[in-house]
């Protein structure tokens, strides 16, 4: 799922407060359904964007938000000579872990990617594809991202994320419901 919506309008906020229910570290509220399966729910910030410059190193970084997450997790600890290889081996590597974690322990991973347009904008086409492949045959990890607009790599029907994700617009509030909502709290 993308939401999409100018800057300032609560994106990170939701993106936050979803980690937190999905993750069990809030509540669920009384008449909320939240997911059965456990989830990980790792969390990339707009500020971590610089070195995300390729899928593989977007993995590493990956695997080191899983550790802090579940540091007791083997399969979130990677081979310490892996960054070291090619791109196309540390893909492999975290891409066979991310399968094995999922088929044997039942959880899921909830990617949450504020501004996800300034990373796929950094990565190749190639790089797309791979990644959507993965995310289309696996199962065990999921995208929530947040974008001020729709970007090219999901507009542009011959881009791999063409028709992947689900588009939220969320449009900015009225003065008659900010009254409301000032009200209800």
């Amino acid at each position: 799922m993308l939401l999409v919506g100018p800057r300032g309008i609560g994106k990170t906020h939701l993106l936050c407060l979803t980690r937190h229910y999905v993750g069990r570290r809030l509540s669920a509220r009384a008449g909320w359904v939240l997911p059965s399966d456990a989830w990980v729910c790792p969390f990339f910030t707009e500020e971590e964007f610089a070195g995300q410059n390729s899928l593989a190193n977007f993995l590493i970084t990956l695997f080191a938000k899983l550790r802090e997450e579940s540091p007791h997790e083997p399969r979130f600890h990677l081979p310490a000579h892996l960054p070291n290889e090619t791109d196309q081996q540390v893909v492999d590597c975290c891409f066979e872990r991310l399968q094995q974690f999922h088929a044997e322990s039942k959880k899921r991973v909830l990617l949450v990617i504020d501004n996800l347009q300034k990373i796929l904008q950094q990565w190749t086409d190639a790089e797309h594809y791979r990644l959507r492949g993965f995310l289309s045959n696996d199962g065990g990890v999921v995208i929530l991202g947040s974008a001020p607009s729709v970007f090219r790599e999901v507009l542009d029907q011959k881009a791999a994320f063409h028709n992947f994700f689900e588009p939220r617009i969320l449009t900015e509030l009225t003065t008659p419901r900010i009254l409301e909502l000032l009200k209800r709290r």
